[in-house]
C-alpha cells in the first residue's frame, strides 16, 4: 500500500480545490494476492492545495484532475510518494528530435534528470530518479 501527495496550483500559483478521483481500469488482484480491486472510484479534494491520498494499493491505476485523465502505476513503498512524478511517467513519449530522445523506462525509475555536479552533491536524492552527471570532469 502507498500513500501518495502533491499540491495542486493553477498557472499563476493560485491553490486548487479541484477534486482527484483514482480508480483501477479494470478489476485486478491486489498487490498482496490476498483480495480482488474494484473499479470503485475513490475521491478527494486538495485542501488549501495540498491533498493526500489514503493507502493506495500498488499497481496499474487511473487519477483524473478536473476533466483529464491520466493512467498511472502506483509503486510498493513504505514512504509516501508524490504524484506528479507518476502522472509524468505515463506520458506519452515526446517526438523525437535530433539533440534529444526518449528514454523508455525498463522498471524502477520515475524520471532520468541531467545534473550539474556541483547541484547534485547537495541536492535532495528522490530514489525512483537516475541522475546524469553532466558536467563531471576526469582528471587522471
Amino acid at each position: 500500500m502507498t500513500v501518495l501527495f502533491g499540491r495542486v496550483e493553477d498557472i499563476a500559483g493560485a491553490t486548487e480545490h479541484t477534486p482527484l478521483v483514482f480508480w483501477v481500469p479494470q478489476l485486478r488482484e491486489n498487490d498482496a494476492g490476498t483480495a480482488m480491486v474494484t473499479t470503485q472510484h475513490h475521491t478527494l479534494y486538495a485542501s488549501g492545495g495540498e491533498f493526500v491520498t489514503p493507502d493506495m494499493d500498488a499497481g496499474p491505476a487511473v487519477v483524473q484532475i478536473g476533466v483529464r485523465q491520466y493512467q498511472i502505476t502506483i509503486p510498493e513503498s513504505p514512504d509516501p510518494i508524490r504524484l506528479w512524478p507518476l502522472i509524468d511517467a505515463g506520458m506519452p513519449a515526446p517526438p523525437p528530435s535530433e539533440q534529444y530522445q526518449f528514454v523508455r523506462n525498463g522498471g524502477g525509475l520515475v524520471r532520468v534528470q541531467a545534473v550539474n555536479l556541483e547541484d547534485y552533491e547537495d541536492m535532495v536524492w528522490d530514489p525512483g530518479t537516475m541522475y546524469i552527471i553532466k558536467d563531471a570532469q576526469v582528471t587522471e
